[in-house]
């Protein structure tokens, strides 16, 4: 595990209006400046994740150990939010969502259809304006080592193979919705499948 102190992204305020999913997708995100540490980096902010390319990192977004939806304005939590109880009282929430990001990433590298996650990430405390502003996340944010897609050799996806590999064999299990949402734009660099995250709610997860 890396553990890190401060991470706090530096010019987006969601003014509690969170970002439109449609241009929010991994890839086609916010341009954000991000201080992890004292050291500054350019870093793109999604609807789930925030992803540092200067030192190859992506972290799910999350509240008080719960993950959250940079678009939590529009969704389902947005009343807890609004009534600051959203909270978690375990590092089971956000550990288990990062957990099967982190399986499923490790399971297409396999096959060249990802590139394959590093060590997971803790940051002990996150500075944002996503849910509040200039909130400070004493629960902190976690992620993972994940390579940049553009610096590797051209991957293998290919949505009839992965779903004759994983989903045809019950590998991997995955609603109508989120393998719909696999080749929208932006989800897959130099034929990577980069984002397995269609919503908080609703994402893919490994059976076997």
């Amino acid at each position: 595990m890396i553990n890190y102190k401060e991470l706090v992204i530096l010019n987006f305020d969601g003014d509690g209006l969170g970002i439109n999913a449609s241009e929010a997708r991994a890839g086609l995100g916010y341009d954000v400046r991000v201080r992890l540490d004292g050291q500054e980096y350019d870093a793109k902010l999604g609807k789930h994740c925030l992803w540092v390319p200067g030192i190859e990192s992506k972290f799910v977004i999350s509240l008080n150990g719960r993950p959250e939806s940079v678009a939590w304005a529009r969704g389902r939590n947005k009343e807890m939010i609004d009534s600051y109880k959203f909270i978690s009282k375990n590092k089971k929430e956000i550990m288990s969502t990062l957990v099967t990001e982190y399986t499923l990433f490790t399971l297409l590298s396999e096959k060249k259809m990802s590139p394959c996650p590093g060590e997971q990430i803790k940051v002990k405390t996150f500075i944002s304006s996503i849910f509040y502003p200039d909130y400070l996340d004493a629960k902190g944010i976690y992620g993972f080592i994940f390579p940049d897609a553009n610096k590797l050799p051209a991957g293998k996806w290919n949505f009839d193979k992965f779903k004759q590999l994983f989903i045809d064999t019950g590998k991997i299990e995955a609603s109508p919705g989120a393998l719909g949402d696999l080749n929208k734009e932006g989800n897959v660099v130099n034929n990577y499948l980069i984002d397995v995250r269609r919503s908080i709610f609703d994402m893919m997860r490994v059976i076997v």
